[in-house]
């Protein structure tokens, strides 16, 4: 069945405004595109993209990300901005601050860090990527440790 298929760790890359770090690539520095940023290599510093940023799963990104939407399916440590959508696969490893409107966590997935999810997330300054002044009781930040935002929410902490 389609339902049980596992999905593809390196979904094909569509040409069309793609910028890509190929394997074996390291890249040291920011980078800014309008369309889609796709990394299976290294990359260390600062990626903006307006679409989508992939990090393949053999690919490393070590820095501050924002984006509308994010898929990871390979290794990130630092902050990631996803103002639309963060899916993280479940050969995904992601260390830092995540803000991401919606976020779909695959079982396996593993996440070390701070999570601010929905409204908080939406309020996050487009000038500083940190969170503009949030009222309390509004929304959740969880913060985790090794864990999904699911168990928090079942065991109450």
């Amino acid at each position: 069945m389609a339902r049980n298929r596992k999905p593809d760790p390196n979904p094909p890359l569509n040409q069309a405004n793609t910028s890509l770090i190929a394997a074996g690539a390291r890249v040291e520095g920011d980078i800014a595109a309008e369309g889609t940023v796709r990394v299976e290599g290294m990359v260390k510093g600062n990626i903006t993209a307006g679409k989508a940023v992939v990090i393949g799963a053999g690919g490393t990104f070590e820095g501050e990300l924002t984006t509308q939407d994010a898929s990871i399916f390979g290794q990130v440590n630092g902050i990631v901005t996803a103002k639309s959508r963060l899916e993280l696969k479940s050969e995904a490893q992601v260390v830092g601050t995540v803000y991401a409107k919606r976020m779909q966590l695959d079982l396996g997935a593993a996440f070390e860090g701070t999570l601010v999810t929905g409204k908080a997330a939406e309020s996050v300054s487009e000038r500083s990527g940190r969170p503009a002044t949030v009222r309390p009781g509004a929304d959740r930040a969880v913060k985790e440790k090794g864990g999904s935002a699911d168990e928090d929410r079942n065991t109450g902490s």
